[in-house]
Order: C-alpha cells, then structure tokens, then sequence
C-alpha cells in the first residue's frame, strides 16, 4: 500500500515501559492511546475485553 504524498504525520507521542507519555509532537486526533484502548480526560485506560471466539 503506498500513502499519497499529500500525507503528513498528524500526532506522535513517546511512551515509557509503563505507559507514561514523556514527549511528542502535536496534539492527539484521537483518544486511543498506549495499549491502543480509550483513555478518558482522567488518563485512566477503559480495557475491552475480546470476545471469546470458541462459545
């Protein structure tokens, strides 16, 4: 797949092991953070829980 060359680098953010942000650039587009889940205004990580695929 090749992006258009219009395409530009929106929001980046730098993460410790555990999770803490420490720098960037931008502002985040989206509320998806560390581990790819939501993150409320709080910082708190809302995990989902997969479905089970064999029920």
């Amino acid at each position: 797949m090749r992006w258009p060359q219009s395409a530009s680098e929106q929001d980046s953010s730098l993460y410790s092991p555990y999770g803490e942000v420490y720098g960037g650039t931008g502002s985040s587009q989206t509320s998806f953070g560390f581990t790819g889940e939501p993150t409320d205004a709080n910082g708190l990580v809302h995990l989902i829980c997969p479905q089970r695929l064999n029920q």
